[in-house]
């Protein structure tokens, strides 16, 4: 092999990889704009955004804590993390759960009844029914 064919040969590599990057970024780039875009709120909407509120009159039927391990990818250490989570049973007899913090865990008991207030799907509040409160006191 002589210097010519070497450097002809080392060129026509450079044009190809050149042309694979610039089809590479333009499948990227048109699939980047065939993702929907979601309007971006304003600061003043994001604010006052109280998120959607459900009210239920429902029963602690069961509670279930846990842990799990999350955050191995082959090069990422295990991580485990406490789950707490409470299934509520509404009066129509749907069982539903949700997930809270330790703090809110420790304050429900199973079998307590009352009106329970999720925001996103969250716990907000959780008020005991009066007649409740009466006969176990």
């Amino acid at each position: 092999m002589d210097f010519e064919f070497v450097v002809i040969l080392l060129g026509a590599g450079l044009i190809v990889a050149i042309i694979a990057i610039f089809c590479a970024l333009y499948i990227w780039d048109s699939k980047k704009a065939n993702t929907p875009v979601t309007p971006q709120k304003s600061v003043d909407e994001r604010l006052n955004d109280e998120g959607e509120v459900v009210c239920l009159h429902c029963e602690v039927a069961d509670m279930i804590c846990g842990v799990s391990t999350v955050g191995y990818q082959g090069y990422k250490q295990p991580k485990a993390e406490k789950q707490f989570i409470i299934k509520f049973k509404n009066d129509s007899g749907d069982i539903f759960d949700v997930a809270v913090s330790e703090e809110m865990y420790d304050g429900f008991d199973k079998g307590l009844v009352g009106t329970l207030t999720l925001i996103d799907g969250n716990v907000s509040s959780f008020e005991p029914d009066i007649e409740a409160e009466i006969f176990e006191g």
